[in-house]
């Protein structure tokens, strides 16, 4: 057999004990009430001392050294995802169309605001409420439709409001309609905010 045809082979066995072997994992994870939701089929999962994980995590000699840290987005490691965004040490935030789609937007501009340096930007362009009452009427009648088609597309939302109260001063704003029709979807803030002294 070609040296080829042996590593496809032996890979295919590996490839067949590593799913037996998660599937099995999985398993008493979930019968031992290991894991929080979602649960742990397909994913790290999300287990009860993640935090603490992560505490321990950052103490280690190794992660401090560091000068990269590839962190997955499961959420177990959240909490090592925001100790590798430590305070003050990112220039700049790029926001698009980002504050007006997600849940917890005050918090995640706080956490914008928490790894920006004194001196850093936060440049947004967010799509927002209208100023003009007819126009804001029909975004509150069509958000829950856009919400559901979107994922969470927020159409009423005040964005300078949610951004100054998140812990940051605008600098600079600007608004507009960025299309004549339909209105409703169209109104857009854009701009640069500065985060308050901490």
């Amino acid at each position: 057999m070609a040296a080829r045809e042996r590593y496809a082979t032996d890979n295919s066995h590996w490839a067949t004990m590593k799913a037996e072997l998660r599937h099995t994992m999985w398993q008493l994870l979930m019968q031992q009430g290991a894991v929080r939701f979602p649960g742990a089929h397909s994913r790290i999962p999300n287990f009860p001392g993640a935090d603490r994980a992560a505490h321990l995590l950052r103490k280690l000699a190794v992660w401090r050294k560091a000068q990269v840290v590839k962190v997955n987005l499961d959420a177990p490691q959240l909490s090592v995802r925001r100790a590798a965004l430590a305070d003050g040490t990112v220039d700049t935030v790029v926001s698009t169309f980002t504050l007006c789609t997600i849940s917890g937007v005050v918090q995640a501009i706080r956490e914008i605001a928490r790894v920006l340096k004194p001196d850093g930007t936060l440049i947004f362009f967010e799509l927002g409420c209208s100023p003009d009452s007819q126009v804001r009427h029909w975004q509150a009648r069509l958000e829950p439709i856009y919400r559901w088609l979107f994922r969470g597309l927020y159409l009423t939302r005040d964005i300078p409001a949610l951004i100054t109260q998140g812990g940051f001063g605008i600098a600079q704003l600007e608004a507009a309609y960025i299309a004549a029709f339909p209105k409703s979807t169209t109104y857009c803030w854009w701009g640069i905010a500065i985060p308050h002294a901490r």
